[in-house]
Protein backbone atom coordinates (compact mmCIF):
# COMPACT_ATOMS: atom_id res chain seq x y z
CA UNK A 1 0.00 0.00 0.00
CA UNK A 2 2.91 2.46 0.79
CA UNK A 3 4.70 1.76 -2.01
CA UNK A 4 1.47 2.56 -4.44
CA UNK A 5 0.89 6.02 -2.66
CA UNK A 6 4.34 6.99 -2.94
CA UNK A 7 4.36 5.72 -6.66
CA UNK A 8 1.15 7.49 -6.70
CA UNK A 9 1.81 10.58 -5.41
CA UNK A 10 4.62 10.64 -7.81
CA UNK A 11 2.64 11.38 -10.67
CA UNK A 12 2.57 13.77 -12.57
CA UNK A 13 -0.55 16.26 -12.85
CA UNK A 14 -2.97 14.93 -15.69
CA UNK A 15 -2.29 16.17 -19.48
CA UNK A 16 -5.65 17.83 -20.89
CA UNK A 17 -7.47 15.89 -23.16
CA UNK A 18 -6.37 17.30 -26.71
CA UNK A 19 -9.73 17.17 -28.08
CA UNK A 20 -10.68 19.24 -25.91
CA UNK A 21 -7.47 21.04 -26.37
CA UNK A 22 -8.06 20.97 -30.25
CA UNK A 23 -11.95 21.99 -29.33
CA UNK A 24 -11.41 25.35 -27.80
CA UNK A 25 -8.52 26.37 -30.17
CA UNK A 26 -11.14 25.93 -33.07
CA UNK A 27 -13.52 27.85 -31.21
CA UNK A 28 -11.44 30.82 -30.15
CA UNK A 29 -9.89 30.85 -33.96
CA UNK A 30 -13.53 30.89 -35.20
CA UNK A 31 -14.30 33.93 -32.45
CA UNK A 32 -11.37 35.86 -33.67
CA UNK A 33 -12.48 35.43 -37.48
CA UNK A 34 -15.64 36.50 -36.16
CA UNK A 35 -14.34 39.65 -34.59
CA UNK A 36 -11.70 40.40 -37.71
CA UNK A 37 -14.97 40.11 -39.89
CA UNK A 38 -16.65 43.26 -38.04
CA UNK A 39 -13.49 45.31 -38.56
CA UNK A 40 -12.45 46.79 -41.46
CA UNK A 41 -9.56 44.80 -43.35
CA UNK A 42 -6.02 45.40 -42.28
CA UNK A 43 -4.38 46.00 -45.56
CA UNK A 44 -1.03 47.18 -44.10
CA UNK A 45 0.69 43.70 -45.00
CA UNK A 46 -0.39 44.83 -48.38
CA UNK A 47 0.52 48.35 -47.90
CA UNK A 48 4.03 47.85 -46.51
CA UNK A 49 4.67 45.29 -50.05
CA UNK A 50 3.82 47.96 -52.39
CA UNK A 51 5.84 50.56 -50.92
CA UNK A 52 9.11 48.13 -50.86
CA UNK A 53 7.79 47.59 -54.77
CA UNK A 54 7.51 51.48 -55.64
CA UNK A 55 10.91 51.96 -53.91
CA UNK A 56 12.62 49.04 -55.60
CA UNK A 57 11.43 50.57 -58.73
CA UNK A 58 12.39 53.67 -58.28
CA UNK A 59 16.03 52.67 -57.31
CA UNK A 60 16.00 50.68 -60.70
CA UNK A 61 14.99 54.17 -62.65
CA UNK A 62 17.44 55.71 -61.34
CA UNK A 63 20.14 53.18 -61.11
CA UNK A 64 19.52 53.24 -65.09
CA UNK A 65 20.85 56.47 -65.96
CA UNK A 66 24.01 55.13 -64.68
CA UNK A 67 24.21 51.80 -65.57
CA UNK A 68 24.26 50.37 -61.88
CA UNK A 69 22.63 48.32 -60.15
CA UNK A 70 20.63 45.50 -62.13
CA UNK A 71 21.62 47.09 -65.16
CA UNK A 72 24.90 47.07 -64.67
CA UNK A 73 27.09 44.66 -67.15
CA UNK A 74 23.73 44.75 -69.44
CA UNK A 75 24.14 46.36 -72.72
CA UNK A 76 21.41 49.06 -71.82
CA UNK A 77 23.37 49.57 -69.08
CA UNK A 78 26.47 49.96 -71.08
CA UNK A 79 25.47 52.51 -72.86
CA UNK A 80 23.77 55.10 -70.03
CA UNK A 81 26.80 54.71 -68.10
CA UNK A 82 28.80 56.00 -71.52
CA UNK A 83 26.21 58.63 -71.97
CA UNK A 84 26.45 59.88 -68.57
CA UNK A 85 30.33 59.78 -68.53
CA UNK A 86 30.39 61.43 -71.89
CA UNK A 87 27.84 64.11 -70.65
CA UNK A 88 30.29 64.40 -67.26
CA UNK A 89 33.64 64.91 -69.76
CA UNK A 90 32.10 67.26 -71.47
CA UNK A 91 30.64 69.43 -68.90
CA UNK A 92 34.50 69.27 -67.47
CA UNK A 93 35.70 70.48 -70.21
CA UNK A 94 33.62 73.18 -70.86
CA UNK A 95 33.82 74.69 -67.37
CA UNK A 96 37.77 74.50 -67.60
CA UNK A 97 37.66 76.25 -71.15
CA UNK A 98 36.30 79.21 -69.41
CA UNK A 99 38.34 79.68 -66.91
CA UNK A 100 39.78 83.58 -67.34
CA UNK A 101 43.17 82.95 -64.74
CA UNK A 102 44.09 79.98 -67.21
CA UNK A 103 46.07 80.46 -70.69
CA UNK A 104 44.56 81.14 -74.04
CA UNK A 105 45.75 77.55 -75.42
CA UNK A 106 45.42 75.89 -72.93
CA UNK A 107 41.51 77.12 -72.90
CA UNK A 108 41.44 76.58 -76.31
CA UNK A 109 42.64 72.89 -75.69
CA UNK A 110 39.97 72.14 -73.13
CA UNK A 111 37.03 73.87 -75.79
CA UNK A 112 38.29 71.62 -78.09
CA UNK A 113 37.99 68.57 -76.00
CA UNK A 114 34.50 69.77 -74.79
CA UNK A 115 33.59 69.65 -78.42
CA UNK A 116 35.10 66.24 -79.00
CA UNK A 117 32.94 64.93 -75.99
CA UNK A 118 29.76 66.94 -76.98
CA UNK A 119 29.77 64.86 -80.43
CA UNK A 120 30.20 61.79 -78.35
CA UNK A 121 27.54 62.83 -75.91
CA UNK A 122 25.03 63.45 -78.74
CA UNK A 123 25.90 60.25 -80.78
CA UNK A 124 25.05 58.54 -77.19
CA UNK A 125 22.14 60.49 -76.89
CA UNK A 126 20.46 59.90 -80.10
CA UNK A 127 21.12 55.81 -79.55
CA UNK A 128 19.69 56.03 -75.91
CA UNK A 129 16.73 57.61 -76.97
CA UNK A 130 16.12 54.89 -79.55
CA UNK A 131 16.60 52.12 -76.56
CA UNK A 132 16.80 53.38 -73.48
CA UNK A 133 14.47 56.11 -73.25
CA UNK A 134 11.78 54.30 -73.60
CA UNK A 135 12.70 51.65 -70.93
CA UNK A 136 13.05 54.85 -68.76
CA UNK A 137 9.76 55.90 -69.35
CA UNK A 138 8.00 52.27 -68.62
CA UNK A 139 9.70 52.63 -65.20
CA UNK A 140 8.63 55.76 -63.94
CA UNK A 141 4.98 54.44 -65.32
CA UNK A 142 5.27 51.42 -62.77
CA UNK A 143 6.62 53.91 -60.37
CA UNK A 144 3.69 55.76 -60.53
CA UNK A 145 1.07 53.39 -60.77
CA UNK A 146 2.70 52.34 -57.22
CA UNK A 147 2.81 55.33 -55.66
CA UNK A 148 -0.97 55.32 -56.64
CA UNK A 149 -1.58 52.13 -54.53
CA UNK A 150 0.36 52.82 -51.73
CA UNK A 151 -1.77 56.34 -51.25
CA UNK A 152 -4.91 54.53 -51.64
CA UNK A 153 -3.79 51.33 -49.68
CA UNK A 154 -2.21 53.96 -46.99
CA UNK A 155 -5.36 56.44 -46.76
CA UNK A 156 -7.31 52.26 -46.03
CA UNK A 157 -5.14 51.87 -43.35
CA UNK A 158 -5.79 55.14 -41.87
CA UNK A 159 -9.40 54.73 -42.02
CA UNK A 160 -8.93 51.16 -40.06
CA UNK A 161 -6.59 52.97 -37.40
CA UNK A 162 -9.70 55.55 -36.87
CA UNK A 163 -12.23 52.94 -36.68
CA UNK A 164 -10.37 50.96 -34.03
CA UNK A 165 -9.75 54.20 -32.29
CA UNK A 166 -13.77 54.10 -31.91
CA UNK A 167 -14.09 50.51 -31.01
CA UNK A 168 -11.28 50.32 -28.71
CA UNK A 169 -12.89 47.13 -27.16
CA UNK A 170 -12.53 45.13 -30.27
CA UNK A 171 -8.79 45.88 -30.41
CA UNK A 172 -8.86 44.46 -26.84
CA UNK A 173 -10.83 41.30 -27.91
CA UNK A 174 -8.82 40.58 -30.58
CA UNK A 175 -4.87 41.16 -28.35
CA UNK A 176 -6.48 38.90 -25.97
CA UNK A 177 -7.89 36.45 -28.65
CA UNK A 178 -4.12 36.52 -29.68
CA UNK A 179 -2.81 35.81 -26.77
CA UNK A 180 -4.86 33.05 -25.46
CA UNK A 181 -4.57 31.18 -29.36
CA UNK A 182 -0.76 31.63 -28.80
CA UNK A 183 -0.55 30.26 -25.65
CA UNK A 184 -3.09 26.78 -26.79
CA UNK A 185 -1.06 26.18 -29.85
CA UNK A 186 2.25 26.35 -27.60
CA UNK A 187 0.33 23.20 -25.20
CA UNK A 188 -0.90 21.60 -27.90
CA UNK A 189 2.44 21.73 -29.32
CA UNK A 190 3.70 20.38 -26.21
CA UNK A 191 1.49 17.41 -25.89
CA UNK A 192 2.41 16.89 -29.03
CA UNK A 193 6.47 16.78 -28.24
CA UNK A 194 5.56 14.80 -24.86
CA UNK A 195 3.35 12.04 -26.43
CA UNK A 196 6.47 12.04 -29.38
CA UNK A 197 8.77 11.45 -26.86
CA UNK A 198 7.15 9.09 -24.83
CA UNK A 199 6.21 6.47 -28.15
CA UNK A 200 10.13 6.91 -28.92
CA UNK A 201 11.14 5.81 -25.55
CA UNK A 202 8.82 2.79 -25.89
CA UNK A 203 10.28 1.66 -28.90
CA UNK A 204 13.86 2.25 -27.90
CA UNK A 205 12.81 0.23 -24.68
CA UNK A 206 11.01 -2.82 -26.35
CA UNK A 207 14.13 -2.78 -28.76
CA UNK A 208 16.42 -3.12 -26.11
CA UNK A 209 14.47 -6.01 -24.72
CA UNK A 210 14.53 -7.49 -27.84
CA UNK A 211 18.37 -7.03 -27.95
CA UNK A 212 18.59 -8.35 -24.94
CA UNK A 213 16.59 -11.60 -25.23
CA UNK A 214 18.25 -12.10 -28.95
CA UNK A 215 21.63 -12.52 -26.26
CA UNK A 216 19.46 -14.24 -23.41
CA UNK A 217 19.92 -10.94 -20.93
CA UNK A 218 16.91 -9.92 -19.69
CA UNK A 219 16.89 -6.33 -19.90
CA UNK A 220 13.93 -5.60 -17.17
CA UNK A 221 16.43 -6.16 -14.32
CA UNK A 222 19.13 -4.30 -12.99
CA UNK A 223 23.03 -5.41 -12.68
CA UNK A 224 23.72 -7.16 -10.68
CA UNK A 225 20.14 -8.42 -9.29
Amino acid sequence: MIGRQGSASRKGPERADPIDAAKRLMHMETEREAVLRACPVDRTPELRAMEREANQLSRDSTDLLRGKGRWAGTEIGQLAAELYQAGLQRRNHEHYSQQAYDSRSHRRSEAKEARTWAGREAALQARWDRVGAPVKAGLDAEVSVRKDKVGALRKTVEERQEWLSHHPEAARRLQRLDHELSKAREAIHLERDVANGLRARAQAQAQAKQIGRDFGIDMGRSIGR
